[in-house]
Parts: C-alpha cells; structure tokens; sequence
C-alpha cells in the first residue's frame, strides 16, 4: 500500500512541476535577474509607449522566475510592433533558453516549439 501511495504522490508531485534539478536560492536569484535584464534589455528597442511601460513595469516587479517566463507573451506583442515578428521571435527565443533548467517541469516550450527549435 504504501508503494502505491509513493508512487501517486512522485506522480503528482511531476504533474505539478518539480524543478528538474535543485538551483540554489542565491543562483536562482541570479538567473532571475539576469533574465529581468535581459527582457528590459529588449523592451528598450519598443520606445516608451504606455503599453510598454507598463510591460516594462510588470517585468521589474516580478517575483520569481515564472513570473518572468508568463511576461513572455506580452514582450512577444511588443516587440511584435516595434521590430517585426521575425526579429521578436529571435529575441524572444534568446531569452526562453535563458529559463532552461530554472522552471519547473510542468511549465517550459511546448514540445511543438521545441521541435521547431530543434530544425533549425
């Protein structure tokens, strides 16, 4: 019985997203912020409209680093505007590999996007 129960609870523990190394709270830090500068380091290039301000805003307030990894949607829309999607895509994809090995399981490209990735 006990077997049974370890094995729902290690089940649901990867359903929920279990980091799939343990990082260290201070490296984590680190990585968090270098990944803040990075997207504010991309925002720059979308001048300073409220929209991107408030981007902007939303990223220097984040938390942790999936916080971070959700922003990623609207950088994606901003960049979209000022530069062009080929260019926003590159950019973007620069700062998703940055979050590599410091989010949880559950959360990461999709397996459509990592197959795209891995064609090129």
């Amino acid at each position: 019985m006990n077997w049974t129960l370890s094995k729902i609870a290690t089940s649901l523990m990867g359903l929920l997203g279990q980091p799939e190394k343990k990082v260290s709270d201070s490296t984590l830090d680190n990585r968090c912020e270098d990944i803040r500068e990075a997207m504010l380091a991309v925002l720059d290039q979308c001048g300073s409209d409220a929209t991107t301000n408030a981007v902007s805003n939303r990223v220097c307030y984040a938390r942790n680093v999936e916080s971070l990894w959700y922003l990623r949607g609207a950088i994606m829309a901003q960049l979209t505007i000022a530069v062009g999607e080929p260019k926003a895509r590159e950019e973007l994809a620069r700062i998703t590999e940055m979050f590599k090995g410091y989010l949880p399981a559950g959360l990461g490209p999709r397996s459509r996007a990592r197959a795209r990735a891995s064609r090129k």
